[in-house]
């Protein structure tokens, strides 16, 4: 059977005809269309949450193929902003939340770039899983690293206000895209807080002194 109903289907939110086809057991589960996205990539980035869970109960799907730019249906649930999605696709235990495209992007990138907090926090945790399981005599944090990232609150706080000062100001004069740069600096600032990260509170510290320049 042509592969190309069951993309359609599941492109265009056809829960039924999707299920249709599924039961049939005939059309790939894991086909693709020009761009290597299979079914599950399409709707993840598109948020059917319904399809997204029917493909994830066939046993023949391969929750963390690559399209031909090496993105994952992970990385396209967040860049598509879809918490839920990511929530199932991380259940699943079969996906790397830690896994980068082509360009070196990874999930949590996308999830900083767009300020989702949900999504950050589930793939925050899905990576510290990850590396507890690893490392399981290693804490991803000491207590040093703790009472060290509430030392610099006073820090990040300011950094913060500059930041925003200067992105504001920097659109004004067309220097740079203030949703990009904002998103990512507001998103990395809540993730901070979620992870108490120092060597990440760090860098949006000396983000903030940098940005001040752009006045």
């Amino acid at each position: 059977m042509d592969a190309l109903p069951l993309l359609h289907a599941a492109l265009t939110g056809h829960n039924n005809i999707v299920k249709s086809l599924l039961s049939t057991g005939i059309p790939d589960p894991n086909c693709r269309d020009a761009g290597g996205k299979t079914p599950l990539a399409q709707v993840s980035y598109h948020g059917h949450d319904e399809i997204v869970g029917l493909l994830l109960a066939n046993d023949e799907v391969d929750p963390d193929m690559q399209d031909n730019h090496g993105k994952t249906s992970l990385a396209l649930a967040c860049q598509g902003g879809h918490e839920s999605i990511v929530a199932l696709l991380l259940k699943t235990g079969k996906v790397n939340p830690n896994s980068e495209d082509h360009y070196g992007t990874k999930p949590l990138t996308h999830a900083m770039e767009f300020g989702n907090e949900g999504i950050i926090k589930l793939i925050s945790d899905a990576i510290n899983s990850r590396d507890s399981e690893s490392s399981p005599n290693t804490s991803s944090r000491s207590s040093l690293q703790l009472d060290a990232a509430s030392e610099f609150q006073p820090a990040i706080d300011a950094s913060m206000n500059k930041v925003c000062s200067s992105i504001w100001h920097a659109r004004w004069r067309g220097k740079t895209d203030p949703h990009s740069i904002g998103g990512t600096i507001w998103a990395r600032s809540k993730w901070i807080r979620l992870a108490d990260d120092i060597d990440t509170l760090a860098e949006v510290i000396i983000c903030g002194e940098l940005l001040t320049h752009l006045h």
